[in-house]
């Protein structure tokens, strides 16, 4: 198991190269990024060169993949994101499906996701690449999420079947929302 450091939320506001070195010194094996807006992609090359460390995955840039109109759109990002996890030696992308919509059914905006990421795998088979989708709470820090539980996102990515898909469970997240995480780990470990 190798453990990573989320960049974007740890060290928000610091100089990354600077906290890339922190994070190797502390015995940190990996970084994540969330936003690469406004970050210097070959510096953070250049630290991972000389850090030795593994960018343990990077986040899709945040359009609503529940929103049908904007599929075209997310998936233009997606493709712009894999250029980026490529020059980063980044094999992982998680999925940020965006927000819940008022103005269609929660199951509709599930399907728009689905058919989104079947849409999306070809580009992942291309890139040798995995794909992850992420449920996390809309209790405590994101209360519009459309996508916050596991059970929803294990059955979508069953159904899709493609090793190309995973879901990312963040302990942190679904132990705010369902308790019970090494049971879900257990019971859904060949989908992780």
């Amino acid at each position: 198991m190798k453990f990573s450091i989320n960049l974007d939320f740890v060290y928000e506001n610091r100089d990354y190269v600077e906290a890339m070195r922190e994070i190797k010194e502390v015995g940190f094996q990996g970084a994540e990024i969330v936003f690469m807006e406004g970050k210097d992609l070959n510096r953070l090359a250049e630290a991972q060169k000389e850090t030795g460390l593994e960018f343990a995955l990077l986040v899709s840039y945040m359009i609503d993949l529940v929103d049908a109109q904007k599929k075209n759109e997310f998936i233009d990002k997606v493709k712009l994101k894999i250029q980026e996890a490529k020059v980063l030696n980044c094999n992982r992308i998680v999925i940020a499906v965006g927000d819940h919509m008022e103005s269609i059914s929660h199951e509709e905006q599930m399907k728009n996701v689905e058919q989104g990421i079947l849409e999306m795998i070809p580009l992942f088979e291309k890139a040798d690449m995995i794909m992850l989708l992420e449920p996390i709470n809309n209790k405590i820090d994101h209360p519009t999420t459309a996508l916050w539980s596991s059970k929803e996102a294990f059955d979508m990515v069953r159904r899709i079947n493609s090793p190309r898909v995973k879901v990312l469970y963040d302990i942190y997240h679904m132990g705010v929302m369902e308790g019970d995480c090494i049971r879900t780990i257990i019971e859904n470990k060949d989908i992780i």
